[in-house]
């Protein structure tokens, strides 16, 4: 059975939980792919293994100033517009076309990415599960 899961960050370096449930999960018979923000400087990067990982930047400056700009601009485009949730829905609408997921889980400590992913499961009709950590 697959599963996709979508996360803040995968797998957190201060709680690696979800990079294990998915290692565990494999072993019970189950294919996680995992949706994520990317977040340079993973500690726990061992833990992804072969689990598919598609990984979201909203980040692509180059030099202090312009990374810092763009920060700025990309917090103010997901205050008014929920940009991070439109891009991450995305992905995740074009991940379940390939079909034969049996549900949603969604993992975070924040309001971000758990309006996405509930949104995501309800459109294709899939049971939705989250893990608020914290």
């Amino acid at each position: 059975m697959k599963i996709l899961i979508i996360c803040d960050m995968f797998p957190p370096a201060f709680g690696p939980r979800m990079g294990y449930l998915c290692k565990y999960m494999q072993k019970a018979g189950w294919s996680p792919t995992v949706i994520t923000e990317q977040i340079p400087n993973q500690t726990f990067e061992f833990l992804c293994g072969d689990i598919p990982v598609i990984y979201i930047s909203y980040y692509k400056a180059k030099g202090k100033v312009l990374k810092k700009l763009e920060w700025i601009g990309v917090q103010i485009l997901d205050l008014f517009f929920k940009y991070k949730d439109r891009k991450l829905i995305q992905t995740a609408n074009q991940t379940l076309k390939a079909g034969g997921f049996s549900g949603v889980l969604c993992s975070t400590y924040r309001t971000f990415p758990l309006t996405a992913a509930q949104q995501v499961a309800h459109k294709h009709d899939l049971p939705f599960i989250a893990d608020l950590r914290d």
